[in-house]
């Protein structure tokens, strides 16, 4: 149960950052007079994206778990999952950059 539960994880993260794609795009691309701050800004609102629906695999996932073993549970799926949402925030950084900024 728990390597299917991981395997649904990858699949629904695979979608969710697809959306994320897909409405960052959506957005008009930056020009390049735009300030630093902006795209600080967009950055951002990608993290927070990302991380509310880190938080909505992690309930998820501990509540198929007995109340007493959620907070373990929690935590142990954070340290196997963590890394790969950092990695999943910088490869949608990198796509939008590469595909919504003009060349310099």
């Amino acid at each position: 149960m728990d390597q299917e539960f991981k395997q649904s994880s990858v699949n629904s993260q695979t979608e969710k950052t697809q959306e994320t794609i897909q409405s960052t795009e959506d957005r008009s691309p930056p020009t390049p007079q735009q300030p630093s701050s902006q795209k600080a800004q967009q950055d951002a609102e990608l993290e927070v994206l990302l991380l509310k629906h880190q938080l909505e695999e992690i309930k998820r996932y501990v509540n198929q778990f007995p109340l007493e073993e959620r907070e373990m549970r929690a935590m142990e799926w954070v340290e196997n999952q963590a890394h790969r949402y950092r990695e999943t925030i910088e490869e949608i950084r990198e796509f939008v950059r590469s595909h919504l900024e003009p060349p310099n």
